[in-house]
């Protein structure tokens, strides 16, 4: 469980800081909530690589599923923000972009996540 630590409270701080953005309206609401289901989305996701990502038996197999992991956090990132674009095409720009940057942070902050997962060492 301690190898989940991480994660996790990469997951909380995001939440924290959407939260503070929210409160301090440099996002909206409805913003906010997309980036809450981003990021509640990515947490399982990052869970799930982060667990295979420490189980990779060498170097090689590590390589092989973090490039794997990365491309599906990359296409699940499209798919999630075709689908809060076109179901929200009355946004104004500042508010698309506002979703962009947010989902742009978490992303990044997952990715640093996964990459400083170590293999075990058996």
């Amino acid at each position: 469980m301690k190898a989940h630590i991480t994660p996790i409270a990469s997951a909380l701080v995001l939440f924290i800081a959407t939260g503070l953005a929210v409160q301090s309206s440099l996002i909206s609401m409805e913003i906010g909530a997309w980036s809450y289901g981003y990021i509640g989305v990515f947490t399982l996701i990052v869970l799930f690589f982060h667990n295979q990502l420490i189980q990779s038996k060498n170097t090689k197999s590590f390589i092989t599923l973090f490039l794997g992991a990365i491309a599906a956090k990359m296409f699940i990132t499209l798919i999630y923000l075709t689908i809060a674009l076109y179901t929200h095409k009355d946004w104004e720009m500042n508010e698309k972009l506002q979703l962009a940057m947010s989902v742009f942070i978490a992303y990044l902050v997952f990715t640093v996540v996964l990459s400083r997962a170590k293999p075990s060492q058996n």
